[in-house]
């Protein structure tokens, strides 16, 4: 199976925008504009589970006014989408589709169902995209109302990646002191620097230049507080040993 040439061309777009985008802590609405501009569906859901409590959280979304309790019937029902019952049982895949689990006369008698899915009008499908952080999972859920084709899940395994590392990045540096946020690109060059990177073997890495990325590293020293790179490495150090690793 192959993409084809637009196809590859807008995956490439979107990936380039999830290093570009200015990004909070955890920088869920541009992600969700850009899995959206990717592969337009009429209904999105993002949600969290707490892998030590198994908590359900409803984080953001698109279009799911019609969901009635929707953080009530997530908390009951979510583990009977047959995609959150595959990653409970530990296994992953970058991208999923309940088509692929069951048919949609199964679903149909599920709770998740008939409290939410029956709510979109004609669903048919969702496709979802996992990321694994820092002692939680995040899961993006599209849903429409036709199945998604072989090359749609391709293009979604392609962005999971990308999603995962801008996410753990902006998680790995909440912390930070910033007098304003760090880009997700800015996040990404200063984990290759604490990595022991030279600027030139950063440019060849993220696929931008050297000057670009000197021009990051500036506005990362500015934005710390620091006067020298060997600052901005003891603040990102400080950072990484007070996040608990539970993933």
């Amino acid at each position: 199976m192959r993409l084809n040439a637009p196809q590859l061309r807008a995956v490439n777009r979107v990936i380039l925008g999830l290093y570009e985008d200015v990004a909070g802590p955890e920088p869920l609405e541009p992600l969700v504009d850009l899995i959206e501009s990717l592969l337009p569906v009429p209904w999105i859901s993002v949600d969290e589970v707490n892998l030590t409590t198994g908590a359900v959280t409803h984080r953001t979304g698109r279009r799911l006014d019609r969901l009635p309790e929707l953080q009530e019937n997530l908390s009951r029902f979510l583990h009977e989408n047959p995609i959150v019952a595959y990653a409970m049982q530990g296994k992953f895949a970058p991208a999923l589709r309940i088509s692929d689990f069951t048919s949609l006369r199964e679903i149909k008698q599920t709770g998740f169902y008939q409290t939410m899915a029956r709510h979109f009008s004609n669903w048919r499908d969702q496709a979802a995209v996992p990321v694994r952080l820092e002692g939680k999972s995040l899961g993006f859920a599209l849903n429409r109302d036709k199945k998604f084709s072989d090359e749609e899940i391709l293009m979604l395994e392609l962005l999971q990646p990308h999603i995962e590392r801008v996410l753990r990045r902006a998680t790995r540096y909440l912390s930070l002191p910033t007098e304003s946020p760090l880009t997700a690109r800015e996040r990404e060059v200063l984990h290759w620097l604490s990595e022991g990177k030279r600027d030139s073997e950063i440019a060849v890495i993220l696929g931008i230049s050297v000057r670009t990325v000197e021009q990051h590293v500036r506005v990362c020293l500015r934005k710390l507080g620091v006067e020298n790179r060997a600052g901005a490495m003891a603040a990102i150090w400080r950072t990484r040993c007070s996040v608990p690793r539970s993933v």
